[in-house]
């Protein structure tokens, strides 16, 4: 009984090229925890770069993918996504195993714009072919997975790298860096076994980024999420850490535990919270995770004010792990939402415009973050707490707004009888 309940949660039935699919992305997202939780570090210790130059060097990623998506959303529409996945996982190889042998700031710059362009080009595609390759009803399933499996590797990947690393040892950082451009490769053979996407005929040369602009649903849907990343997830990833040592007086070792709680809470929940959304509406789903997102804050700013440490790390690693719950709230609504909201001959540049507006948020969100807390904790908690209320009802305004179709979660498929299975295990 509880294997059964075990298998029904955690291991959706999708086909065994998916799973293919979502094993590469666990390695890829491993090869990312080896490097990016120690990248600012090599870049100034290592290379001996100084600290704004270093953090402009992780800053030209996110702008370099921002740049390129619209491009990427065009090629991907126009394009079989499978080659296009392949180009960016062998351009981001590249790039990242070049960065351990960069001896200068303009070496460094361009290899950060190659992996940019790569970010910008993967997620459209790589995005595009998952909601294609199953049924609009285990969409939510899969997205999940991927966010879960995200997760675990580079919880897994952070793990390893710290214990690998060592600024007295350079030669450590060769090794993560030339591991992490390792797992980039099993996409390849991977993607061979995915089915071509078929675009309707001549409707790409006719519609484009007008009809895109055009679609207002869609288009809020991408404001509340720049803001909820501008005000949630960058915060979390880059002023939370700063805020725990320096206002809360937590020690490092905390600090890293924040991290494996939230970690450890996304994978354990996001499958289960996905389950739980089938046949619900999805915007009362996201409105709960602004609402979450915005108590975490006023909980992180009563937890630098406690009396003791020991009651700011409780209140700090409550805040990781509900702040995760939130995180699973959007994995099971967002990017299958827009998946739905898309017209097939059309999901590249919706998954384009969606990306490059999270990733806009992940690049404005340290540097006002930053500037905010400089001026006190009070000055970035509350407005972020604001902003991701203001949110919970800007998504409850949005619902009369969106299809019928797309407004619930679908139930998932039931699971195949014996020869459905023994069928979709082969292919």
């Amino acid at each position: 009984m509880i294997a059964r309940a075990f298998r029904r949660i955690y291991l959706p039935p999708l086909p065994r090229r998916v799973w293919l699919l979502e094993g590469a992305g666990l390695l890829s997202a491993m090869g990312n925890g080896f490097v990016l939780p120690f990248l600012v570090i090599y870049l100034h210790e290592v290379r001996g770069f100084s600290l704004p130059a270093a953090g402009g060097v992780v800053s030209l990623i996110g702008a370099a993918s921002v740049v390129v998506a619209p491009v990427s959303g065009w090629l991907v529409d126009r394009y079989d996504p499978r080659v296009l996945t392949a180009t960016a996982v062998l351009l981001a190889a590249v790039a990242t195993g070049s960065l351990a042998f960069i001896t200068t700031l303009s070496q460094a710059l361009v290899l950060a714009a190659a992996l940019g362009v790569a970010h910008g080009l993967f997620r459209p595609s790589e995005r595009t072919l998952m909601a294609a390759i199953v049924p609009p009803e285990s969409r939510h399933q899969l997205f999940a997975l991927q966010g879960a499996m995200g997760n675990l590797g580079i919880g897994i990947g952070a793990v390893c790298g710290g214990l690998v690393v060592s600024t007295t040892h350079p030669d450590s950082f060769t090794l993560v860096f030339l591991a992490d451009a390792a797992t980039f490769l099993p996409y390849v053979p991977v993607l061979t076994l995915l089915p071509r996407i078929q675009h309707a005929a001549g409707t790409t040369v006719r519609r484009g980024y007008s009809q895109v602009f055009r679609a207002r649903a869609f288009l809020a849907l991408v404001a509340i999420d720049t803001l909820l990343v501008l005000a949630g997830d960058s915060q979390f990833s880059s002023m939370l850490p700063v805020f725990a040592k320096e206002h809360a007086g937590v020690s490092e070792h905390l600090i890293g535990l924040l991290f494996l709680v939230n970690t450890a809470s996304i994978v354990a929940l996001q499958l289960p919270l996905a389950r739980l959304m089938e046949g619900r509406r999805r915007m009362p789903g996201l409105a709960t995770m602004c609402v979450l997102w915005a108590g975490v804050w006023l909980l992180v700013l009563a937890s630098g004010r406690t009396s003791t440490v020991t009651l700011a790390a409780v209140g700090l690693l409550t805040a990781a792990g509900v702040f995760a719950i939130g995180e699973c709230l959007d994995g099971a609504i967002d990017r299958p939402l827009v998946a739905d909201l898309a017209p097939e001959d059309l999901r590249g540049r919706y998954f384009a415009v969606h990306s490059s507006s999270s990733q806009l948020g992940f690049t404005l969100g340290p540097v006002l973050g930053g500037i905010l807390l400089a001026t006190s904790p009070q000055a970035l908690w509350i407005p972020a707490a604001v902003v991701c209320g203001g949110c919970a009802f800007a998504a409850l305004a949005l619902e009369p707004h969106l299809p019928k179709a797309a407004s619930r979660t679908p139930r998932a498929a039931p699971p195949p009888t014996p020869v459905a299975a023994a069928e979709q295990i082969a292919s």
